[in-house]
């Protein structure tokens, strides 16, 4: 067991009354210890050639047109439950038209995923789904089906932190995106926030089903293009079936 403030995530070995980071009174509450996995030790090996692709290969997600992301980006996207945050991530890796793997932590593959997933018009098989999975197996089914985006849905259930997600963009070279689902407590605090948002190349904050950026490596937050709907999106418009199924949700 250990302790963690949930307003910055710092660490304890036993609880304290006072966060010494944040120096909040009252946050610092009993975590579970996530089992250090093998990837965990695996160096993050690369060369300045392929840092630097990284850097402007424009990965494409029409689903969000005005969205920009680069290769190798880490997206967080926070909010309320029901905001949308799921949705916007199945919908923004499923227009990507590439192969997907959703790590659904928070909740298991069975009828309301099934219903979710559809009713975002994710029907595809090579939009893989992983439930009750370690780190190591998730990385392992991450090797074999070999996706360009990878979901982590949600971060906090599944104990990853900041760092952690950073680790899987590094440990798996092909994957060309991460988007990570963050849940807000009943305090609405998002835990480990401020590292989250350290760590993210870009941050989606979703409510009432509308986004908007707070955060953004590759574009200015502050123009209309910035933010916009969650559930209208391109494909929407193109397809009587999907314009179907958006209208539903």
């Amino acid at each position: 067991m250990t302790y963690r403030c949930i307003e910055c995530g710092a660490e304890y070995e036993q609880h304290v009354p006072l966060c010494t980071c944040c120096l909040e009174s009252g946050v610092v509450v009993p975590m579970g210890r996530r089992v250090r996995a093998l990837i965990d030790y695996a160096p993050e090996v690369t060369d300045a050639s392929a840092l630097l692709r990284g850097s402007w290969q424009v990965v494409e997600a029409p689903a969000y047109p005005t969205l920009q992301l680069r290769r190798g980006a880490l997206v967080v996207l926070t909010g309320p439950p029901g905001a949308g945050k799921s949705t916007m991530a199945c919908l923004a890796a499923d227009s990507t038209r590439k192969t997907v793997v959703l790590a659904s932590v928070e909740e298991p593959p069975g009828p309301s995923l099934a219903a979710r997933l559809g009713r975002c018009g994710v029907r595809r098989s090579d939009f893989g789904v992983v439930g009750r999975a370690s780190v190591d197996q998730l990385v392992e089914v991450c090797r074999r089906r070999d996706p360009a985006a990878l979901i982590v849905d949600s971060v906090q259930p599944a104990d990853f932190r900041a760092r952690d997600l950073r680790h899987l963009l590094a440990v798996l070279p092909r994957l060309e995106i991460l988007f990570a689902v963050s849940q807000q407590n009943k305090r609405g605090v998002v835990h480990g926030e401020q590292a989250l948002v350290h760590e993210a190349d870009v941050v989606i904050e979703c409510d009432a089903l509308r986004w908007r950026l707070s955060k953004s490596r590759y574009q200015p937050i502050d123009v209309p293009e910035a933010r916009g709907a969650v559930l209208v999106t391109s494909r929407a418009t193109t397809s009587p079936e999907n314009a179907e199924v958006a209208n539903d949700v």
